[in-house]
């Protein structure tokens, strides 16, 4: 198992505020600064060779948003519960976007 980098944990720890608070709408500014933190996390993160360096930021910050939007629906609609949302989260992000040793 590859060692996670600094950002892959940051990430973590920010999809799992963004999906605790799944039941809270997040005004336009907390969106705008999770936004600004996740790219600033994925860039990090590509830099220190945990995440695919061949995708571009934008490409996977729109896979991570898909992840977390869906993530976030299904917890609502009963379909996973809440407390399983960020692990499915990441785990799903790491597995699909990580570099291979």
């Amino acid at each position: 198992v590859a060692t996670v980098g600094v950002a892959a944990g940051e990430l973590g720890e920010l999809v799992e505020r963004i999906t605790r608070g799944a039941g809270v709408a997040l005004g336009h500014v907390q969106r705008q600064e999770a936004g600004e933190q996740a790219t600033i996390l994925i860039e990090r993160g590509q830099a220190e060779g945990v995440f695919d360096p061949e995708s571009s930021t934008q490409w996977l910050e729109h896979a991570l948003y898909g992840l977390v939007m869906w993530a976030c629906q299904d917890s609502k609609n009963g379909l996973m519960p809440q407390h399983a949302a960020a692990p499915a989260v990441i785990r799903t992000f790491e597995r699909g976007v990580r570099c291979r040793d």
